[in-house]
């Protein structure tokens, strides 16, 4: 059984342009979400909150935010969206080809 904490998931695809899979909660009605999202996405983005002031206000917030590329897919344009991780309710992680899943009582994501 290999562990990984939540903080070294976010480092992990911090800033890499790595595209990793999430299962969460969201925060706003509950529902559950599947999203194929990476970080590090500049072209396009304008009016954007500089890096480190985004930094801090997902960790006041626990959350992670990114870009989903389940967007593209959906509607077929080349426009993504940005959205934001709810951390305390993630439930599973993809990522280089290894399959994570939270465990609660540990408090890691487990492979």
């Amino acid at each position: 059984m290999t562990t990984m904490t939540i903080n070294e998931f976010v480092a992990n695809v911090r800033n890499t342009g790595t595209v990793f899979g999430v299962t969460f909660i969201k925060k706003g009605d509950g529902s559950v979400r599947n999203m194929s999202a990476r970080m590090g996405v500049t072209k396009g983005v304008t009016g954007a909150i500089p890096a480190g002031v985004r930094r801090d206000e997902d960790a006041r917030n626990n959350v992670l935010t990114v870009f989903d590329m389940n967007v593209i897919e959906k509607t077929g344009s080349e426009k993504g969206a940005f959205r934001r991780i709810n951390l305390e309710q993630l439930q599973r992680v993809s990522l280089h080809g290894t399959e994570w899943k939270y465990d609660p009582d540990l408090g890691v994501l487990v492979s």
